[in-house]
């Protein structure tokens, strides 16, 4: 298994840092303006197993809608084949909470999400770039545990389709033009 590319470590790192670092300080002025948290910063540490980072921003755009945006990484390798990604993506999200204590960005969440991959692959001493888009259908759930520390824990799944080729030494790589589904749990904190 290969992680992303060394050379983003330090930028995925500096962009959490900052992120998880500056966070408390505005959960206290979130509180203080708001009865409910506004904004929250994810990652989804199950994809860091599978060669795949990413870094989430979502905030409150109304009563019982949000948006958000997000950077990703991509990372891996089988043998002579190596391939690095690195893209942006955004959603838009309803939220429907299921009991009457709940109020968004807490609970059942659902939307459309558009994401940007910018491959890089290199096979057989040859080099490639290429582009791929994916549309998909979000649905997720989001608790935002102990009011204090603002922990969210939000497990979610996506089917999308995936737009894009990617040939490398006279070979095209079968990754693109396809439905693909993705589950993941992103963890953070809300403000």
């Amino acid at each position: 298994m290969v992680f992303p590319n060394k050379r983003l470590w330090p930028v995925l790192f500096l962009a959490l840092g900052l992120s998880l670092g500056t966070a408390p300080g505005f959960v206290q002025a979130a509180t203080a303006q708001n009865s409910r948290p506004q904004s929250s910063v994810t990652v989804n540490p199950i994809g860091l197993a599978y060669g795949i980072a990413n870094l989430e921003y979502e905030h409150l755009l109304g009563a019982d809608t949000a948006g958000a945006a997000r950077v990703n990484f991509f990372s891996r390798g089988l043998g002579d084949f190596n391939a690095n990604a690195i893209g942006f993506g955004a959603s838009y999200r309803w939220f429907a909470p299921l009991g009457t204590t709940e109020a968004a960005p807490r609970g059942l969440w659902y939307g459309p999400s558009v994401d940007y991959l910018q491959v890089n692959a290199k096979f057989a001493g040859d080099n490639s770039t290429s582009s791929f888009f994916q549309v998909s259908g979000d649905i997720g759930y989001k608790w935002i545990l102990a009011e204090t520390a603002n922990l969210v824990l939000s497990p979610f799944a996506q089917l999308g389709y995936m737009l894009g080729s990617l040939s490398v030494a006279n070979n095209n790589l079968d990754y693109g033009n396809r439905f693909v589904i993705n589950v993941g749990l992103s963890v953070g904190l809300a403000f």
